[in-house]
């Protein structure tokens, strides 16, 4: 198990970078099977009368179902997800942060004390390490200075991400001090500060947020559970415990989307204040990502658009006239509040069952911390961890990460077992059944991970083939990269528009492949565009071709390409006044006001003053003349 842990932590592969979760998760499936081939077949002492659910009430019962029911929905959003490759793999990355609690849970259950041990000997394993390749980066850097901090950081992860995942480490050597074993006692001390350091070094300020919010309540939970009367609440039964693990799940589902409503009104026109241009495009991307997201909500509120589906569908309802980085290419992948992912993708079932499994792991934490005895030491570090988490997902996508989720599911697995009142669970009567359940699904999602690993190592061979105009070889690699188990590169494109791309060079029928790329991503501007152009120059279908191109512009109001190419097919069927109308809608003042205000932050400086140099005059000089020849044509 701790290897495990420590090596699916750790892997990555350095060519596809953090944007893809398939090394560790290919990893962690491999080695959570082996973990419980082990555990399989070592002997248990059975005692009589002794059986698996001993212990649990039904809150707790609750919430092994409702999670359960949670991974299983997720699964069915396939069946009306826009792209099934795309549900598919985030179904069954659910899935196994499932497994990982569910294994967990026994582990702990069973050799609580020692399970506390070894977990926190991974965690610092896990932080020495990538405390290392921090500070090998930080002399790596030749100028370094503070404003340089955002370069800092570790395992091919982004800053925000690398400062979470050292919070989540600092879980267990804080359970590990609480069994007060004073052998190595100092050193989780040491470790637990210097960790507390780094993370403020970062200034990630939802990270910041979260380690407020689980301070805050773990001094809470420490000062309610010494009232007489707060423990007699605890003591209370446990049909009442499911009557407040609802309550405390709907609780979770409604405050943090309300708080979302609340925020996403305010502007999202950039705008220079006291804290930056960096910070003022940040606030305003979220608001305009969260009102985008609740404009998906209110298309299907119930069952979503289907699990992983957001960043294939939210171009759709893009809010007009925010950001001008559509010149750019740039694609988001995540609205970057967990709860509305889930509420978009799954819709209001997928997660008030999440919200449920949640409420009855924190509900029988808080009670078994209430009720006090030696335990409650152990819990009070892994409810403040989870609180942080809490608030660490309004502002990001934890769950996105591989190894933030996993982490995340075995602090979850370890509250929850040592919340369980009686003896530890164990599988007995059901323990084959059980073990030969997850080692068989266990492989089944390290196949699915190997697949699109697979794929997306073949985008590196794309980009190469792109730059030296080896077009056969981007043919070839983006056919081999289409599989069920994915249809779009970690940059969100389809691999079928590269293939439809290649294709076109070569002057081969680019059209079929061009609409595979369209099926595949149905709202893309830039295969509308090509499909659009495709249609009219290999089968002069303007009518289609208009429809396919205006809807590119509605999703992307400053894309130039589609204003150019439907204003070109408008002058080629000899109908200049449609062309002129076109061009002139098309309001490159206002793109480049708005493009000084938040270019910076999306682009190196150099690159954002190439494009205010090159790129924009080129576009200038492009309009002027359709504009000139549409002026001519009347």
């Amino acid at each position: 198990m701790a290897v495990a842990l420590v090596a699916s932590t750790l892997v990555f592969d350095h060519t596809i970078g953090d944007i893809s979760n398939t090394p560790r998760m290919m990893c962690w499936a491999v080695l959570l099977a082996g973990v419980v081939c082990c555990a399989m077949a070592m002997p248990t002492r059975r005692r009589k009368g002794e059986i698996w659910l001993r212990g649990l009430n039904e809150g707790e019962i609750l919430t092994f179902v409702s999670m359960l029911c949670f991974v299983v929905w997720q699964f069915l959003s396939v069946l009306w997800a826009v792209n099934r490759a795309e549900a598919l793999c985030a179904a069954a990355r659910w899935l196994l942060a499932a497994m990982t609690g569910c294994v967990t849970f026994v582990l702990v259950g069973r050799y609580p004390v020692r399970g506390v041990v070894l977990l926190a000997r991974c965690s610092a394993i896990v932080a020495l390490l990538a405390l290392s390749a921090a500070v090998w980066q930080l002399f790596s850097i030749p100028d370094f200075s503070w404003s340089n901090r955002y370069a800092v950081v570790s395992l091919f992860t982004h800053k925000g991400t690398f400062a979470m995942l050292l919070v989540l480490l600092a879980v267990f050597p804080a359970m590990r001090l609480g069994l007060k074993i004073r052998r190595g006692r100092w050193f989780y001390v040491v470790l637990s500060s210097v960790l507390l350091v780094v993370e403020c070094f970062l200034l990630a300020r939802a990270v910041l947020v979260a380690l407020v919010a689980g301070v805050g309540c773990w001094i809470l939970l420490a000062w309610l559970s010494k009232m007489a009367f707060v423990r007699r609440i605890a003591e209370c039964g446990s049909r009442r415990w499911v009557v407040v693990t609802v309550a405390v799940a709907l609780l979770i589902a409604c405050i943090p989307v309300a708080g979302a409503a609340v925020i996403s009104k305010g502007p999202v026109e950039v705008e220079q204040d006291s804290g930056g241009i960096r910070s003022s495009v940040s606030i305003c991307e979220r608001r305009a990502l969260w009102q985008m997201t609740f404009r998906m909500v209110e298309r299907k509120p119930i069952a979503g658009c289907g699990a992983g589906n957001w960043k294939v569908c939210h171009p759709e309802v893009s809010v007009r006239d925010v950001f001008s980085i559509d010149a750019l290419d740039f694609r988001f992948v995540r609205p970057h509040n967990e709860y509305l992912a889930i509420l978009s993708e799954t819709g209001g079932v997928g997660l008030l069952l999440l919200s449920l499994a949640l409420a009855g792991v924190a509900v029988s934490a808080v009670g078994g911390v209430c009720r006090g005895g030696r335990r409650r030491r152990l819990m009070l570090p892994g409810l403040a961890g989870l609180c942080g988490v809490a608030a660490f997902v309004f502002f990001d996508f934890p769950f996105e990460r591989m190894e933030l989720l996993l982490w995340i599911s075995v602090v979850v697995g370890s509250v929850c077992a040592l919340s369980v009142k009686g003896c530890a669970p164990l599988l007995y009567r059901g323990k084959r059944y059980f073990c030969v359940v997850v080692i068989g699904l266990s492989l089944m999602v390290a196949l699915l991970a190997w697949g699109r690993w697979r794929s997306e190592r073949c985008l590196g061979d794309i980009v190469n083939g792109i730059h030296t105009m080896q077009w056969r070889l981007v043919e070839k690699r983006a056919h081999e990269a289409q599989t069920v188990v994915a249809t779009l590169a970690s940059d969100g494109v389809p691999f079928a528009y590269y293939e439809a791309m290649a294709c076109e060079y070569q002057r081969k029928p680019a059209l079929a492949v061009f609409r595979k790329a369209m099926h595949d991503s149905p709202y893309d501007k830039q295969v509308l565009n090509d499909v659009a152009r495709v249609l009219y120059t290999e089968r002069h279908e303007t009518d289609s071709a208009a429809v396919l191109l205006e809807q590119a512009i509605y999703i992307s109001p400053d894309y130039s390409r589609s204003y150019f190419n439907l204003a070109q097919m408008y002058l080629f069927e000899n109908r200049p006044e449609e062309a002129a109308k076109i061009l002139h809608s098309f309001d490159l003042e206002k793109k480049r006001s708005r493009m000084e205000k938040n270019i910076w932050y999306f682009l190196p400086v150099k690159d954002a003053e190439y494009y205010f140099k090159s790129l924009l005059p080129a576009e200038q000089n492009m309009r002027d003349r359709l504009l000139q020849i549409a002026g001519g044509s009347r």
